[in-house]
């Protein structure tokens, strides 16, 4: 819209005359790439850079992300806390459930944001290898009731085994606790990336406008500054 603004207001002399004009056959003002002696010359090094902020788009991808590599981090680190013996109770089976429900969806969500966008080969990276981790583990989280369909995706019914619950709590669930605590390393480690890292968009509908600035400089630096921004009015 700024840019339609823009141009009406430039052309808008011309667009208001009711005579046609006449323009030449060869006419050398049409040719691209011929500098006007008026137009100011670009510094050198000078390159047109994408600008990823502010775009819907830029942020919901941006959201989602962040959103499941935190969600996998905090319930495998929940799994680990609640398997070991802070939450004997009542209420136990509950939370462990839940611990695997978020992860599960975690797991899924981040696997879902690499096969369908492509944009991150470090996010692609990590789910290859959180499914060959899952893979080598399937007997284990198989015990708590967690499959790995054809999709390679995890499936979780919302309940444990009714065998599991009646064995030693500690005893049956620290081997497995060990999974969630390598799935928790490799969360961890994938955060001391920059967001930035994650967002080279293939699409550029996924990019908010486009402006120069030197070459080689990272337009999206301004997301490590906290210019991400989600806004309803």
């Amino acid at each position: 819209m700024l840019t339609n603004i823009h141009y009406f207001r430039h052309y808008r002399n011309y667009a208001t005359q009711n005579r046609m004009r006449k323009v030449p056959k060869t006419a050398d003002w049409v040719t691209f790439g011929r500098k006007s002696e008026n137009t100011a010359a670009l510094p050198q090094e000078t390159s047109v850079l994408l600008n990823a902020a502010y775009k819907n788009e830029t942020i919901t991808y941006a959201r989602n992300l962040s959103r499941n590599v935190v969600g996998l981090k905090d319930s495998a680190k929940m799994f680990v806390y609640d398997a070991m013996g802070h939450g004997y109770n009542d209420n136990f089976w509950h939370w462990i459930e839940e611990d695997i429900e978020n992860f599960v969806s975690a797991y899924n969500g981040l696997r879902k944001i690499a096969k369908n966008t492509g944009h991150s080969a470090l996010l692609t990276n990590f789910t290859a290898r959180m499914d060959s981790h899952a893979r080598l583990n399937r007997a284990l989280i198989l015990k708590l009731g967690v499959k790995i369909n054809r999709q390679r995706e995890l499936v979780f019914g919302g309940t444990v085994p009714a065998n599991l619950r009646n064995q030693d709590m500690r005893s049956s669930l620290e081997p497995i606790a060990d999974f969630f605590k390598s799935s928790y390393k490799s969360a961890t480690g994938l955060l001391k990336h920059p967001l930035a890292e994650h967002m080279n968009f293939r699409s550029l509908d996924f990019y908010y406008n486009y402006r120069f600035g030197p070459a080689g400089e990272n337009t999206l630096i301004q997301m490590e500054r906290g210019v991400l921004v989600d806004v309803a009015v």
